[in-house]
């Protein structure tokens, strides 16, 4: 039997009235977040904590490059990491095809082979930072039917083999809920789109900020993209994707 996975029922999670009033909690606060990069990074801990679980990548779809992105803290500097959305990665599969995988081990070829024959597991991180990636419970984001990104829960904390029924259970409602909140974030984005929204869209850059960057490059007669570099220290490659 391969990970590839049917959704299952609603998840049993009425009687643990600890998990319920934590989902209650962490779906008010992904919904009152002001742009992607506070779902992605600032939440990440509280959406983690529903789960037995060590780590957790929830990806955004970028349909302009056909990719999927996340973003993380390295110490004080936020990072980017991109997948192209193909079946050559485990998250990039679940984006390309619409289902959810449950891996018991991601070292195991035999295993990822019976889900997809392209699929791989890049263990270049895990030689990195001396993380060894075992499990992977991923799914897809959804809004209506629309792609809207990949949540991808890694390592059970307590026992062997594959996530529970339940936790799938979970993370089919935690992505329903980021589904909405990326969509509301992108239809805001929409409506009051500049170039450099972007920026203001991923915390790297307030609109007070903005405003003052405007008036600074009219006086002085400098470009944007170094202002926005010399004086915000905004790296040359957001810029790019501004």
């Amino acid at each position: 039997m391969n990970g590839q996975l049917n959704p299952p029922p609603a998840p049993n999670i009425n009687g643990n009235s600890r998990i319920r009033k934590e989902l209650l909690d962490i779906t008010n606060r992904i919904h009152a977040a002001q742009n992607i990069k506070q779902i992605l990074v600032d939440l990440k801990s509280g959406i983690l904590n529903l789960f037995n679980a060590n780590s957790i990548t929830t990806y955004v779809v970028d349909k302009t490059r056909n990719e999927i992105y996340s973003m993380f803290l390295a110490g004080t500097q936020l990072k980017e990491i991109r997948l192209p959305i193909n079946n050559k990665s485990i998250a990039g599969y679940v984006a390309n095809t619409g289902t959810i995988i449950n891996i018991e081990n991601t070292y195991n070829q035999k295993e990822l082979k019976s889900i997809e024959p392209e699929l791989t597991f890049d263990d270049s991180w895990d030689k990195k930072s001396g993380f060894k990636t075992r499990q992977i419970l991923a799914a897809p984001i959804y809004n209506s039917s629309q792609l809207m990104g990949v949540i991808q829960i890694i390592n059970k904390k307590v026992g062997e083999g594959k996530f529970s029924e339940e936790e799938i259970g979970l993370v089919l409602e935690i992505a329903e809920v980021l589904g909405v909140a990326f969509y509301n974030q992108q239809r805001f984005v929409r409506h009051r789109k500049t170039r450099f929204d972007y920026l203001i869209t991923h915390d790297l850059l307030k609109e007070e900020e903005l405003e003052s960057a405007w008036k600074e490059v009219r006086e002085k007669k400098e470009s944007m993209e170094n202002l926005l570099m010399r004086k915000y220290k905004i790296s040359k490659e957001a810029i790019g994707r501004a």
